[in-house]
């Protein structure tokens, strides 16, 4: 059975830029030094780990621009890369996402022997340090073992300005406040759940230039919503969703039964008319699911209201009514079109997990996307879960690595890496003269 639905056609035209206007801080050497010691833990380490990424994945990052490099420490250094590593905010943010924590037994603290190894090996011209414009961020939950003083002096005499974020009430307030550029660089937080909120606020007042994405999208003939506008697509050519919250849609477009649209339109248009296509995906109504003009499958919210001419909204997706098995059917339809310019919000994934095991959506001013609980007011192929959006959860088949060392003296622990793809295991020996290991990326050749 063929079925032809008319519908009316649509022009999409999009301009995307990246913007540093407005930001007085663009040419930065941005450096992470991130206690990973005992006391801080699998799930805590996850936590900073993951903040630190969504940070670092809304700052304008290049060679010319902001560059970026991470140290791990606990009784032992983790140099991770350098300011040469990476040209772009996703790389750099899926290399500190990657990292994974060594709990194979409980590591000490000793911060003042990582600022200093930091500066020895980082703030050097080798390693991409341009020596004009340096932020420093140390992370840490405790108390060092060893002397930070002269490690913060040698740090500080580099021009560098040092931030120092403590976590819960057992760090040394004497130390931060040593290590910190000024008493007002000091950022204290009860706990690592709010970890990420403190280092984006921090960012904020620095004056480091965020990504800004402008997208111009001019569509003509998007389909209706109940209040006589149309839905709105996004800069890939997707439906807008929403809550119940007019704030979520952009610009002044409305919230209409879960989708962002236009006012209502004026009645004089110019009128087109295309065909759009019918797939031989079978609904469970006995009908077949329809096709956009990408020839993609329409989606469509409870009630059908989406759906063009006699179709059906099934399973959330747009399907025929059950066609005759005797005849082809054409029909045509005549519907009016104008064409509008309107400024939408690109959504993104954060690190921040879910309890799905998937990671918040943010738009693109950091906000999340509120939903209602069948998940259809999410974007794209996220889900609603505790009322926000979330990104489904990745798979749970990802193949690593594990290498276990059989421990060459007596007092020293079996130590076992388990080591993600893209990273691989090294060895080392720690401050117990115990062997030891950790992942770390695997650097392509040049």
């Amino acid at each position: 059975t063929t079925t032809t639905t008319t519908t009316t056609s649509t022009t999409l035209t999009t301009t995307s830029t990246t913007s540093t206007k407005g930001c007085s801080r663009v040419y930065v050497d941005l450096g992470f030094i991130v206690d990973v010691s005992g006391s801080v833990g699998v799930d805590n380490f996850n936590l900073v780990r993951d903040a630190v990424a969504s940070t670092v994945s809304h700052l304008v990052i290049g060679q010319d621009l902001i560059r970026v490099a991470f140290m791990r420490y606990h009784t032992s250094q983790f140099f991770e890369f350098d300011f040469n590593d990476f040209n772009s905010a996703v790389d750099v943010a899926d290399a500190i996402a990657n990292l994974v924590y060594d709990d194979s037994r409980s590591f000490g603290t000793l911060t003042g022997t990582a600022i200093t190894e930091f500066v020895n090996n980082y703030l050097t011209a080798t390693a991409g340090w341009r020596n004009e414009d340096t932020l420093v961020y140390v992370v840490t939950d405790g108390s060092s073992q060893d002397s930070v003083t002269d490690a913060a002096i040698l740090l500080k005499q580099t021009g560098a300005q040092v931030v120092v974020l403590g976590i819960t009430d057992q760090v040394n307030l004497d130390q931060l406040n040593a290590i910190a550029s000024t008493a007002e660089d000091v950022v204290l937080v009860n706990s690592f759940q709010m970890v990420q909120a403190a280092i984006l606020a921090d960012i904020n007042t620095r004056e480091l230039c965020v990504i800004t994405t402008t997208t111009t999208t001019t569509a003509t003939g998007i389909q209706y919503c109940l209040n006589g506008g149309r839905i709105l697509l996004d800069a890939f050519d997707e439906v807008i969703y929403c809550g119940t919250d007019d704030s979520a849609c952009p610009g002044d477009n409305l919230c209409v039964d879960g989708f962002c649209c236009t006012h209502p339109l004026p009645t004089t248009t110019t009128t087109t008319t295309t065909t759009t296509g019918v797939s031989d995906s079978e609904c469970s109504n006995g009908g077949f699911a329809l096709l956009n003009w990408n020839n993609e499958i329409i989606y469509c919210g409870p009630g059908g209201s989406t759906c063009n001419g006699d179709a059906v909204c099934v399973d959330k997706s747009c399907c025929t009514t059950p066609a005759p098995t005797t005849t082809t059917t054409t029909t045509s339809t005549t519907t009016t079109t104008t064409t509008t310019t309107t400024t939408t919000t690109i959504t993104f994934t954060s690190y921040i997990r879910c309890a799905n095991d998937g990671f918040l959506v943010f738009t693109n001013n950091y906000q999340t996307i509120p939903c209602v609980a069948n998940g259809n007011s999410c974007p794209g192929d996220s889900v609603c879960v505790d009322n926000v959006c979330c990104s489904a959860p990745a798979p749970t088949t990802t193949p690593t690595t594990t290498i276990t060392m059989t421990p060459t003296t007596p007092s020293c622990p079996l130590v076992t890496c388990r080591c993600k793809p893209g990273t691989t295991v090294y060895w080392f020996v720690d401050g117990d003269g115990c062997d030891t290991c950790t992942c770390r990326l695997v650097t392509p050749a040049p």
